[in-house]
């Protein structure tokens, strides 16, 4: 999958770049998950405390 961002009229190099890395922070992010196999009960643990996290700062 190919990740292209144009550059608009006005827009720095800098700009540019964030708005790059904003597009592809998720695919970065589903690569890193999929490098290692983790088992089923191991995904659900991780959720149950993700969770938790959220829970906690929304409070």
């Amino acid at each position: 999958m190919a990740v292209v961002v144009k550059k608009k009229p006005g827009e720095s190099g800098d700009q540019l770049i964030s708005s790059f890395r904003r597009k592809t922070a998720d695919i970065i992010v589903n690569v890193k998950k999929r490098a290692r196999y983790t088992k089923p009960s191991q995904q659900k643990r991780e959720e149950k405390k993700q969770k938790e996290r959220e829970a906690r700062i929304r409070r």
